[in-house]
């Protein structure tokens, strides 16, 4: 960041590596636009330079959850899936907070396709 002088950053992907380079991004006062990487805690710690431009993970899960129950009052739901860490938490987020709102059973399935 600091030997090609960067006016900011994009990315990155993932909410781990977000996590870590939101550290940096703040020592070195440099801007990072996080695009995609969920996680609450990117930027819940208090951050000047570090900015979300998607969703928290319980926002997705709200959405996911707001969605379903537009069709209908299902005796159960499922969500289905790859094994990565964004999914296995928006996952387990969608669970809690159906299961608060409606009693009804989630199951998750997370497959690798």
């Amino acid at each position: 960041m600091t030997r090609d002088r960067v006016a900011g950053v994009v990315g990155p992907y993932s909410s781990a590596c977000a996590n870590a380079v939101s550290k940096l991004a703040e020592k070195y006062k440099v801007p990072l636009l996080v695009p995609v990487a969920s996680k609450e805690d990117i930027t819940r710690q208090d951050q000047k330079f570090v900015f979300r431009l998607s969703a928290t993970t319980e926002g997705y899960a709200n959405i996911l959850i707001s969605m379903a129950q537009k069709l209908g009052k299902p005796k159960t739901m499922a969500i289905a899936g790859g094994a990565d860490p964004e999914r296995e938490a928006r996952n387990g987020v969608a669970t809690r907070i159906w299961g608060e709102e409606t009693g009804v059973p989630l199951q998750v399935e997370v497959t690798t396709f």
